[in-house]
């Protein structure tokens, strides 16, 4: 799965794990069946997920 998959509401709910989980970042993508992206490029693009969701 790609990040850009993600509806809403799984996004909001990636975004809370991503920045309030014990996990690692490896993990979270993990659990949500992530793997069409590097752990150093969701670190770059997570400030732009979050924007996209406040425009949503």
């Amino acid at each position: 799965m790609n990040i850009n998959e993600l509806n809403k509401e799984q996004l909001n709910i990636f975004i809370h794990d991503y920045y309030n989980s014990e996990d690692s970042i490896k993990k979270i993508l993990q659990k949500y069946n992530i793997n069409q992206i590097s752990t150093q490029k969701i670190i770059d693009i997570l400030p732009s997920l979050a924007l996209r969701l406040t425009v949503l």
